[in-house]
């Protein structure tokens, strides 16, 4: 099996992660964005957030959703939580689940 490593962005890294989550936005409920986001957007938000001292991490992930729920699970998020019919779109409510992982 392939270790895999998390590492901080990289300003290198935002046309890919952009292709990556706009596609969600696009085509499911995963990310209740109804627009997709532009590569202007990303890097705006990439300055103003580069350098910041990390204390906690976060995932909200749309329910049902096991497989993404297992994988904060395996890189040590903690349920803090389940939100019900907190986002809506393809015309219905969905229940989002709330992790939390506190960074060394």
């Amino acid at each position: 099996m392939s270790t895999i490593t998390i590492r901080r962005i990289e300003r290198a890294d935002l046309t890919a992660l952009l292709d990556i989550y706009n596609y969600y936005v696009v085509n499911t409920p995963i990310t209740f964005d109804l627009e997709p986001r532009t590569l202007a957007q990303r890097q705006a938000w990439f300055d103003a957030s580069a350098g910041e001292d990390i204390h906690r991490v976060y995932g909200v992930v749309t329910q049902l959703n096991n497989a993404s729920n297992a994988l904060h699970v395996a890189f040590s998020f903690r349920l803090t939580g389940t939100q019900t019919e907190v986002g809506r779109k393809t015309g219905r409510f969905w229940d989002v689940a709330l992790y939390e992982k506190p960074m060394p």
